[in-house]
């Protein structure tokens, strides 16, 4: 055994070689079905007749009108312009076009009206918000962390904003899709990078009290990771290359586990990214909200204080009436100045932050 321990590296490197041949000849014909090669762009299909070309505005009519003429069906008649609004609107927005944009519209007898139309709806706040949740629903995004205890996400919001800011600035996409992966690691110090990284834990987390198995919760965790990065960004789903090379898909086993070892130094954790000005004007508000709420909870306690001494002392008999009577009176009034002043101490927080 001795003399084997020094082969041991090299034993270990002929294994690991002889491993990698075996996965890439088990890869190799599964690259050849077609949602793994490379697209090619086709020539659009030209058409000679005069109805064709009136009907084609963009290269992708002449594709569809293609399709349609295979089949003997031609294209429906054009909408008139106020369900073309309503339609183009809708799909965009997911709100009706107002009253005033409708009649803008129907005024319109320029050409270009409809392009002019689409481009102000792509400038709309409510086109990001509507397409946002598009993403949102493939990266698995809530505000909570799910299963039976379902605790608040405190600053899941952070995220989703992050996603509306990227569609409302037309943020390219390779740039988008890094920042949820590596935003941290890539842009060190871009506060938006590194909210993208709560791509990572969008997905829903098992917290449960009393006995932990913190192995089990952690690969529990990265098993979660690495099954978003496959459906999210390969749009396809690798959960089967946990256990086997996967049965469909150029998938090996081992493919999935350096995806996952790639995540395994990820540790989750809670960054303040407010700057010192920041900080320094909540610790303001927080403390002239103390100050407006300090007088208040004094009278509480002033009125409290004989009632709390009688029933401290043994007076139970004789307090009791009273402590359910006057005293309840007085109490309620308390609570209720305890409360405005509360109100509206947040009120003042909100309004120094905002």
């Amino acid at each position: 055994m001795r003399l084997l321990k020094p082969l041991l590296p090299l034993l270990g490197m002929v294994c690991l070689a002889a491993t990698l041949d075996k996965d890439d000849a088990w890869v190799a014909p599964r690259k050849n079905y077609w949602a793994f090669k490379a697209p090619v762009r086709a020539e659009a299909p030209v058409f000679g007749d005069a109805a064709g070309k009136a009907w084609v505005k963009t290269p992708v009519d002449a594709f569809v009108l293609e399709a349609l003429r295979a089949k003997g069906l031609e294209p429906s008649q054009p909408l008139e312009k106020a369900k073309l609004l309503r339609r183009v609107t809708l799909d965009l927005t997911g709100l009706p076009p107002t009253p005033e944009e409708l009649a803008a519209f129907l005024k319109d007898t320029q050409p270009g009206a409809y392009e002019r139309v689409v481009e102000r709806l792509l400038a709309s706040p409510h086109y990001a918000e509507r397409w946002a949740t598009k993403w949102l629903d493939v990266v698995r995004y809530a505000d909570t962390n799910g299963y039976e205890l379902d605790a608040e996400r405190t600053h899941a919001w952070r995220y989703r904003d992050y996603v509306i800011r990227a569609f409302q600035s037309d943020k390219p996409y390779d740039r988008f899709v890094m920042e949820q992966i590596a935003g941290d690691e890539l842009w060190p110090g871009d506060k938006d990078a590194l909210v993208a990284t709560g791509f990572h834990r969008a997905g829903p987390i098992h917290i449960v009290g009393g006995n932990q198995d913190e192995e089990m919760n952690r690969q529990e965790v990265l098993t979660e990771m690495t099954g978003a990065l496959g459906n999210v960004f390969l749009g396809m789903s690798v959960g089967c290359a946990r256990c086997h090379n996967h049965k469909f898909d150029p998938i090996p086993q081992a493919d999935y586990y350096k995806l996952q070892a790639v995540l395994a130094a990820t540790e989750f954790d809670d960054i303040s990214i407010a700057s010192k000005d920041e900080h320094a004007r909540y610790e303001a508000a927080v403390k002239a909200y103390k100050e407006k709420l300090k007088p208040v909870q004094e009278a509480i306690a002033a009125i409290e204080k004989p009632y709390r001494e009688r029933i401290e002392g043994g007076e139970e008999g004789e307090a009791g009436g009273g402590v359910c009577g006057g005293a309840g009176d007085s109490q309620g009034e308390a609570d209720g100045g305890a409360e405005a002043a509360g109100r509206g101490g947040e009120r003042a927080v909100e309004g120094e932050l905002g």
